[in-house]
């Protein structure tokens, strides 16, 4: 199972994910590469990336809960839902301070109340998401409006504060991460939120209908993706920092996977899954999924795989039971799984493989 992993990436400011991964592609000299969970530009963090057989896995990470931290400017809606938008309205200065004194009095907590927990939200134009099999962002450039379905997602607000111009020395200092370099004070009144959020949830559109329900409007600053799934900011390397040792290796790319493995940059691909269940195999088993094949498992097996009583398990064959579960052979990731009751009793098999007959007899 060789040339296949993860790198989480520390997003740069003004990259694509797309970039991203192509500057990846030249470091790793490899073209099999995908990202789980795309970035704006404008936005900095983490950013999961998976190369080789990895990236078939690519299809289950995306369904991971993200933390973001984000600077919003109240007062002003961009069309665009963030600082790269052209303005489309602002409110009258008078009524901007007298809600901004009622926000700070209480009002910010009721407002967040109402845009926490399951929400219906309307994925913005400036998105990726198609329509007619094109993205949504190429409407938008054209003037064109597309009805969107609005979509079932989960907010949860783990931290908040309100700011004003006076106060922003101190917050610079603090969330350096979520500005440009550049950036000053042109407006007058901030909002900064740490937020955890389920998949397909846009945090542009969540400040854009904060504001609307404000009735100041507001726009996203600063966004900055802090958590992953399993994956956190802490010690991920920038690409600037993985170019730098792909030219200390002689820009040699089977050198720089080396090197980037060893500095811990390179994961295995089951640290993705830490906390999904794990079930160990024997060569015959892994051979076996490889090739296919199912392997009946017992209820008690399955029960202390799965961290449950065996009573608790369903009785007979049920096509509603169907866990995922990770598949291991030697310490390393060799297929993500589906254990399932059938008529003879529970069963394994494989969903999608991520090694080959030829690694397994290497192995």
């Amino acid at each position: 199972m060789q040339d296949q992993g993860l790198i989480v990436v520390n997003k740069d400011l003004d990259l694509s994910s797309f970039a991203v991964v192509s500057r990846l592609r030249k470091i790793l000299g490899l073209k099999r590469i995908g990202h789980a969970g795309t970035l704006d530009p404008f936005a900095t963090g983490v950013l999961p990336v998976a190369f080789g057989r990895a990236t078939g896995a690519i299809q289950f990470m995306q369904n991971y809960d993200k933390t973001y931290e984000v600077l919003a400017v109240l007062g002003t809606q961009t069309d665009s839902g963030d600082r790269e938008g052209q303005v489309i309205a602002q409110a009258a200065p008078e009524l901007l301070a007298t809600v901004f004194a009622d926000l700070q009095a209480g009002a910010m907590a009721e407002a967040l109340a109402d845009h926490q927990g399951q929400l219906n939200q309307v994925p913005p134009m400036y998105s990726a998401l198609k329509y007619q099999g094109r993205p949504l962002y190429t409407y938008a450039r054209a003037g064109q409006e597309v009805r969107r379905e609005a979509r079932q997602v989960q907010v949860q607000v783990q931290d908040w504060a309100l700011f004003d111009r006076f106060a922003w020395p101190s917050f610079a200092a603090r969330h350096a991460y979520l500005l440009r370099p550049d950036s000053s004070p042109l407006a007058s009144y901030f909002f900064y939120a740490k937020v955890r959020v389920s998949k397909g949830t846009y945090i542009r559109a969540w400040i854009d209908d904060l504001g609307e329900a404000l009735g100041i409007h507001a726009y996203c600053e600063g966004l900055c993706r802090v958590q992953c799934g399993p994956f956190s900011g802490e010690n991920a390397p920038t690409t600037d920092q993985l170019f730098k040792v792909w030219r200390s290796c002689g820009q040699n790319a089977i050198a720089s996977r080396a090197r980037l493995k060893a500095l811990g940059f390179i994961l295995p691909l089951q640290a993705a899954f830490s906390d999904w269940p794990h079930w160990s195999l024997d060569a015959g088993q892994a051979l076996a999924l490889v090739q296919g094949k199912t392997l009946d498992i017992s209820r008690e097996s399955l029960a202390a795989c799965l961290g449950v009583e065996p009573q608790d398990l369903p009785q007979g064959a049920t096509a509603d039971f169907s866990v995922q579960v990770v598949l291991t052979y030697q310490d390393d990731m060799l297929a993500m799984g589906q254990a399932m009751a059938g008529p003879q009793g529970f069963y394994l098999k494989s969903k999608r493989v991520f090694a080959s007959h030829e690694d397994l007899s290497r192995a």
